[in-house]
């Protein structure tokens, strides 16, 4: 089970209004859910973001994802793969917290977000338990 990850979004830039549409369409009616709010917070990332989308369950089972452009301000790629212009990164939290059933409803959950972009994703990177940051994050040693 993949707990931590970033998939590329298959679009082009200007189809942010569409896929954060479509997103809040999928939380509104499949969930019952507020749309995606827009921050702007550029403390958190090595890169150079105007905002990015973002939306999370406190609760258990708590998770939170984000969606925010391949290609920050200065033209600096996150992931090297120029289709890919937008990136979905989700944390499925405290799982060992969560029921079978309740661990179930979270995978079910970030299946029909992905199908609910109707753009072609791709597994970008799969975070292992012992990766702490994320890519690009500024305590990231590697940057």
């Amino acid at each position: 089970m993949i707990v931590r990850a970033e998939y590329g979004i298959i679009c082009n830039k200007e189809d942010e209004k569409e896929l954060v549409k479509r997103i809040n369409k999928f939380l509104k009616n499949d969930y019952e859910y507020r749309k995606v709010y827009k921050r702007n917070d550029t403390s958190i990332s090595a890169f150079n973001y105007d905002y990015y989308y973002f939306q999370f369950i406190k609760e258990n089972p708590r998770w939170y994802f984000d969606i925010y452009p391949n290609e920050d301000l200065g033209g600096k790629l996150k992931f090297d793969n120029q289709e890919t212009q937008w990136i979905l990164y989700f944390d499925k939290q405290n799982l060992s917290e969560n029921t079978e059933i309740q661990n179930q409803e979270v995978n079910l959950f970030f299946e029909k977000l992905i199908n609910a972009i109707g753009y072609e994703t791709t597994l970008l990177h799969t975070y292992k338990d012992d990766e702490e940051e994320r890519i690009g994050n500024i305590f990231d040693e590697d940057e």
